[in-house]
């Protein structure tokens, strides 16, 4: 039987240069057969056609804007990072898998949130340290600072932590485990929110 192959798993920020740096950085260094990122074929689609797609409703374009005013702030346009280790990956022959769920599934399930918790997000979102200018965008936050931001949002925003963490979590998991069963080295680059938890079903189901 064959061995599982190694995965190494780093988090980034979608609108960092330093997260565009340390995936390129690790892709060329390491060579491995597969890289793995947080992307499904029609946000890839989405990111190098530079198209808006469609939103499903006034909370998810609410988020998009939000982003984008954040990408405005540091120069770079979300999801970069992800682009920059697709051609990393292309650089060293590595075989190319977006893992992610569609993301036309995760915003209908972002439309089904009750209005009350999204609203409660919304404002958060306003008074949050990320639109300050204390705030640097332009680093990866540490992993002390993810898990603070991962367990606030399930903590007070439950539902919406469901949709946008675990569930994508357990697919992003899912897709790994059968990555591992053809290649040796495989390296996966998802946003910080997630890297804690795929780690965590990693080391589960060793």
């Amino acid at each position: 039987m064959q061995k599982a192959g190694k995965v190494t798993i780093l988090g980034t920020s979608h609108i960092s240069k330093e997260s565009v740096g340390n995936a390129v950085h690790l892709i060329l260094e390491q060579k491995p057969d597969c890289v793995a990122v947080e992307l499904c074929p029609e946000r890839f689609f989405s990111l190098t056609h530079k198209t808006k797609g469609s939103f499903p409703s006034p909370f998810y374009f609410f988020l998009h804007l939000f982003q984008q005013y954040l990408s405005s702030k540091t120069g770079v346009m979300a999801g970069s990072e992800m682009l920059y280790a697709v051609e990393a990956a292309q650089a060293v022959s590595a075989h190319i898998e977006f893992i992610d769920k569609n993301i036309s599934e995760t915003a209908m399930k972002i439309k089904a949130v009750s209005g009350s918790e999204k609203l409660r997000l919304f404002t958060a979102l306003i008074f949050s340290p990320l639109a300050s200018k204390s705030f640097n965008l332009q680093k990866t936050p540490s992993k002390k600072d993810v898990s603070s931001a991962v367990s606030y949002l399930k903590e007070n925003f439950p539902q919406l932590h469901s949709v946008l963490i675990e569930e994508r979590d357990k697919h992003m998991f899912s897709r790994i485990s059968e990555l591992r069963k053809h290649y040796k080295k495989i390296i996966v680059i998802v946003g910080a929110g997630h890297e804690a938890g795929l780690k965590k079903l990693l080391r589960r189901h060793a």
